[in-house]
């Protein structure tokens, strides 16, 4: 969601669908901030990049070559830049989403390992607590 342009509503968009498919809300809600004023530039130029290999959109050059705003350029433009940039977006972030998965799951389950080992110590530990020599 984060790579979309849906600029506005990413942390709506990315909690829904979190919840729908029972993830964790808050932390798809964070990840929406990796597009902010200094990325936002370079992932749109990507996912436009992407989105017009797959539609018959205007090269980049020509959208850059024009001295207008993001919100104007888009209302003069119209659906074929919004579209390339939502399907390149989808794209990039399926691709992004499952790369990301398959990194940060091994993470999470050593993690998640962890402190179930810290608290079976402490069960453990409140079963047997240490005699006092008097």
């Amino acid at each position: 969601v984060s790579v979309t342009p849906t600029s506005g509503l990413q942390m709506i968009l990315a909690i829904f669908l979190a919840s729908l498919l029972k993830g964790n809300q808050l932390i798809a809600a964070l990840l929406t901030w990796v597009t902010n004023p200094v990325t936002t530039p370079f992932i749109y130029a990507a996912t436009y990049w992407i989105g017009t290999l797959f539609l018959t959109s205007p090269p980049l050059k020509e959208l850059l070559a024009q001295d207008l705003s993001v919100m104007e350029l888009l209302s003069r433009m119209g659906w074929r830049v919004f579209a390339s940039l939502m399907i390149g977006g989808l794209l990039s972030g399926t691709v992004l989403g499952v790369i990301g998965y398959y990194f940060t799951a091994p993470v999470y389950r050593i993690l998640r390992e962890r402190r179930q080992q810290r608290i079976r110590r402490r069960i453990l530990r409140a079963q047997h607590p240490p005699e006092i020599p008097f």
